[in-house]
This record gives structure tokens, sequence and C-alpha cells, in this order.
């Protein structure tokens, strides 16, 4: 997992936690 795929998990996760799933 690089830098940037954290990034965009995180910011994703602020609008819905399903995203991380």
């Amino acid at each position: 997992m690089t830098f940037m795929d954290i990034k965009i998990a995180c910011t994703c996760s602020f609008y819905t936690v399903g995203c991380l799933l």
C-alpha cells in the first residue's frame, strides 16, 4: 500500500465508512 492509497482511503472514510470495506 502506497502513501497515496492511504491518503485516498482516509479521505474517503470521512464520507462513507463502507468505502474502506
